[in-house]
């Protein structure tokens, strides 16, 4: 019998061997780690094994409020410019983007992100493209960089299938902008480089009031244009 780990049945069997682990006596000490937002290190808790299991699920609800997040919780769409297991064990954080993709289980109900268009793989991947499933459309450079047999191996590990599955793909980033501007209005959207590095991302222009009114965001005086090279690819810089 395969169980998901987001069941009570794995999370007992997680607890029980951890019972297991502690009680042979050979663990003398942990060092709980929390990063934050921007993939630094917040917290160092040093615990004695004795702390282990009480203290492990304490410091998991405090790491929950260092989560990267996106600034608003309502758009029509998300590009990501890069995913992979070097941001995220599921391609894209699917609390960023408020969808785990998992049949059976109940839904992340916020944010609300109507499509989702992935660009690229990340080379450090090395192929692993677990969670392009999550996206509507990709690109055909992410499609062409898919190691299928290590994505499959992956997600058939997790057993949640619908995370390899291969979207709409369009020939480049400048196709796939424009069929989803047409189909789906250029409104309320968001390009962020992936879903672990947020500090810079862009932002339709209709979205400047509410993204200055965020505590944690400034905003830009001139706007910057979408342009597109040879290739089809966006010249949006989003490390600076």
């Amino acid at each position: 019998t395969f169980h998901s780990a987001d069941t009570p049945v794995m999370k007992d069997m997680l607890l029980e061997m951890g019972r297991c682990i502690l009680g042979s006596g050979k663990i003398v000490g942990g060092l709980a780690v929390l990063e934050d937002g921007f993939d630094k290190s917040a917290e160092l808790h040093a615990l004695h094994p004795s702390e282990f299991l009480e203290k492990e699920p304490e410091l998991l609800e405090r790491h929950r409020e260092y989560f990267p997040t996106l600034p608003l919780d309502d758009l029509d769409v998300l590009i990501v410019d890069s995913i992979g297991k070097t941001y995220s064990g599921t391609g894209m954080d699917t609390n960023v983007i408020g969808y785990r993709g998992v049949k059976g289980f109940e839904d992340l109900t916020s944010p609300r992100i109507r499509i989702i268009g992935a660009l690229g793989l990340a080379a450090a991947s090395q192929g692993n493209a677990i969670g392009v499933g999550l996206a509507d459309f990709i690109t055909r450079r992410l499609r062409d960089a898919i190691d299928e047999e290590k994505t499959f191996i992956n997600v058939y590990t997790t057993g949640d299938m619908q995370r390899s599955k291969i979207p709409t793909t369009l020939p480049t980033d400048e196709a796939l902008v424009s069929c989803i501007a047409d189909r789906f209005g250029e409104e309320r959207w968001l390009f962020v480089p992936n879903t672990l590095h947020l500090e810079h991302l862009y932002a339709s222009t209709g979205l400047r009031g509410e993204l200055a009114g965020h505590p944690q965001c400034e905003v830009e005086d001139d706007p910057v244009s979408l342009g597109f090279d040879r290739q089809g690819r966006h010249r949006l810089s989003f490390f600076r």
